[in-house]
């Protein structure tokens, strides 16, 4: 959700490249999509802006930085015994990601939320989401959302847009050649594993972080106990110590829990493992969630779509506003964080300071005081 926040502030208020409906259908979709939320919203993103070529090049922007420091950390686990310091500078910048995530959420609020129905909906979104956990929860949410949405707003957007209900369409063939494509690619992945898993450690690499990445609903923590049972019980790549610090190094980095894909891939081919264990287990989810959203979006002007999601965008406020709050609770509440805390919110919420600023400035008390 911090990703998300960097993402409005950047591309809808300071550059205006994006409408802010935009970035709700996003959080929205990858919500319900397998993979990490964060960076198939940043491939999605990326798509809507520059086709497939600004798809990856959202990726490469997104996923870089966090390889290339879990890398070096990596590289020095297994060279050296021993890794940079760097847990001091994330202390100082996740009370900074609170204030951002903060600041978004009362942003949306303001844009998005102008109903009764649709403030009841933000407030039981975030009652379940800090009561309840999983995937579950998410789409009952997700769901409800919509229904009530539709119950509530059809005649308010059939009425703003003089238009009568638009029915939505049966599968066309675009629709029916986009599933074909994807059921003949895993086919044939799942054919080449049998085939020549044994002799390839690429294709292995490939084939299970391609798995996982498809398989992963619920978000990163759920990948923990899944890759462990791949990665130390059945195939052997990673003794238990070594795959505990692997995630610990995945969970000091900036990016996505799943960045442990680099250190599980350089034990087993170097950097040529760490970069194919990395792509696939980020693109797949990604290019699924491009693919599979062009089906819904395509209906994004009929009057059930657009009803629906103003539920669904209150929901998906609730979301950003439960995880400031969880976010905030797992940290270690003294002076500096505080500090940091009230301070980042006042710039961003008062001054409309640039967020990247924030971070930095986070990052060095982090590093001076904690």
């Amino acid at each position: 959700m911090a990703l998300v926040s960097i993402l409005r502030d950047e591309l809808v208020d300071r550059r205006r490249v994006l409408k802010d409906e935009v970035i709700m259908d996003a959080v929205a979709l990858a919500s319900i999509f397998p993979g990490p939320l964060a960076v198939n919203i940043v491939i999605y993103v990326g798509y809507k802006l520059r086709g497939k070529a600004g798809m990856l090049i959202a990726f490469t922007g997104i996923i870089l930085p966090a390889f290339v420091l879990v890398y070096i950390l990596t590289y020095l686990y297994f060279e050296y015994g021993d890794v940079l310091n760097v847990e001091p500078i994330f202390k100082g910048v996740m009370p900074a990601v609170v204030a951002i995530i903060l600041s978004v959420a009362i942003k949306m609020t303001k844009s998005h939320i102008r109903h009764r129905v649709q403030v009841l909906l933000l407030l039981i979104s975030i009652a379940a989401l800090l009561t309840f956990t999983g995937f579950k929860t998410i789409i009952v949410l997700v769901a409800g959302g919509a229904i009530l949405g539709y119950l509530f707003f059809r005649h308010e957007v059939q009425g703003s847009n003089d238009l009568n209900e638009i029915p939505v369409s049966r599968f066309n063939g675009k629709d029916v050649q986009v599933v074909a494509l994807a059921l003949v690619a895993v086919a044939g992945v799942l054919l080449a594993l049998a085939l020549f898993g044994e002799k390839s450690m690429v294709l292995q690499l490939i084939s299970v972080f391609s798995a996982m990445s498809l398989s992963l609903f619920g978000g990163g923590y759920v990948f923990i106990p899944m890759m462990q049972e791949v990665v130390v019980e059945s195939l052997g790549w990673l003794s238990n110590a070594e795959f505990i610090d692997g995630i610990a190094l995945g969970q000091v980095s900036p990016g996505p829990i799943m960045i442990s894909s680099v250190f599980i891939g350089y034990k087993v081919m170097g950097i040529t493992g760490a970069l194919v264990a990395t792509a696939a287990m980020f693109l797949p989810s990604g290019i699924l969630m491009v693919a599979g959203s062009q089906m819904i979006l395509r209906h994004s002007d009929s009057i059930l779509f657009k009803s629906a999601m103003k539920g669904v965008y209150a929901v998906t406020i609730g979301m950003i506003f439960s995880a400031c709050v969880k976010i905030g609770m797992a940290l270690e509440v003294d002076v500096v964080s505080i500090a940091i805390f009230l301070v980042g919110s006042l710039c961003l919420i008062r001054y409309k300071m640039n967020l990247i600023y924030v971070i930095l400035s986070a990052g060095l008390a982090g590093s001076f005081f904690m």
